[in-house]
């Protein structure tokens, strides 16, 4: 599933990104609010795509137990020109369907990348 998320998010195809959660489905991206249903969940992956983002994904470990299944797994983020911006990890809990289909019930991810210094008080990245 991570190649054809991966793919989706590549090409820019976000409706197909989001059919790979439940109608209910919810991401919890970092520092923002939790994004919940598909239309939303497109939405958000819409701006990343427009702004020219695309990601690696590597999954580390799985899990099932009868209706739900876990996996956790390490992303690059990369811009439009392949430079990688940003390193992290991930967890999806997925949830077998009435239909039969597995689908994303739970997505969430946070930066493994330092986080920057506060400004200097008093000092100004502003150049006159």
């Amino acid at each position: 599933m991570s190649k054809v998320f991966e793919d989706a998010i590549r090409t820019g195809d976000v409706v197909a990104a989001a059919n790979l959660y439940a109608d209910d489905g919810m991401i919890m991206p970092p520092n923002v609010a939790p994004v919940q249903g598909r239309g939303a969940i497109a939405a958000f992956f819409k701006t990343m795509t427009d702004n020219g983002f695309s990601l690696k994904l590597t999954p580390t470990d799985s899990w099932m137990d009868g209706k739900l299944a876990s996996r956790t797994g390490t992303y690059i983020v990369v811009d439009k020109t392949g430079k990688e911006v940003e390193h992290g990890k991930w967890l999806e809990v997925w949830k077998l369907q009435d239909s039969g289909r597995w689908l994303l019930v739970r997505d969430m991810w946070n930066s493994s990348d330092p986080v920057p210094p506060p400004p200097t008080p008093g000092v100004s990245g502003d150049k006159q």
